[in-house]
């Protein structure tokens, strides 16, 4: 056989094409999902979930997301370092908006860049629980920072915000430090 635009031409030429592979979910995220229904159904006591350093791909947040939405007895999600993109905290995000229990959420050390940070923040408008945040190293730069003023200034509910190694300058530190009088 030889190859064609449209495929791989069969014994009698005519082209067959080959379906692209549905992409997979990762074991960790597979055990995650597992483990937050097995919660959701009582089967056991599960709190806070754990996912730090484990790299998981848009696919896998995709499937996380509207599981974690529903697990309204989480109080904290951990993602620190697990590859996530400005594309997979725009998932997230709809998920932060009205979760009602959460109140811990570390997305530290991801390259969620300004664009990842403004998508978070604008769910957390709506986030009355969500008490502190871990964004460090995301690569927000000035344009995060003022995203996390916004915020502040209008969410009182975040107590603890870790924004260290974000390459904010005098710019962003004066927005920070001008929506802290708003938060107390």
């Amino acid at each position: 056989p030889s190859a064609s635009a449209g495929g791989v031409a069969g014994e009698k030429g005519e082209a067959t094409s080959k379906k692209p592979e549905k992409p997979k979910v990762s074991v960790a995220v597979q055990n995650c999902i597992k483990r937050l229904e097995n919660a959701k159904e009582g089967k056991c006591d599960l709190k806070m979930l754990l996912l730090c350093d484990v790299r998981i791909t848009e696919y896998d947040v995709a499937q996380l997301t509207p599981v974690v939405k529903a697990s309204t007895f989480l109080r904290s999600l951990s993602l620190f370092g697990s590859g996530i993109t400005a594309a997979g905290a725009r998932q997230l995000a709809s998920a932060l908006s009205s979760h009602e229990s959460l109140t811990m959420l570390d997305l530290g050390n991801n390259a969620l860049g300004p664009k990842g940070v403004e998508d978070v923040t604008n769910a957390l408008l709506h986030n009355s629980t969500l008490l502190n945040i871990g964004m460090a190293s995301t690569d927000m730069q000035d344009a995060g920072a003022t995203h996390i003023a916004h915020v502040l200034r209008m969410n009182a509910s975040l107590t603890e915000v870790y924004l260290n190694s974000n390459s904010i300058t005098e710019v962003g530190a004066r927005e920070l430090a001008g929506s802290l009088m708003y938060n107390d």
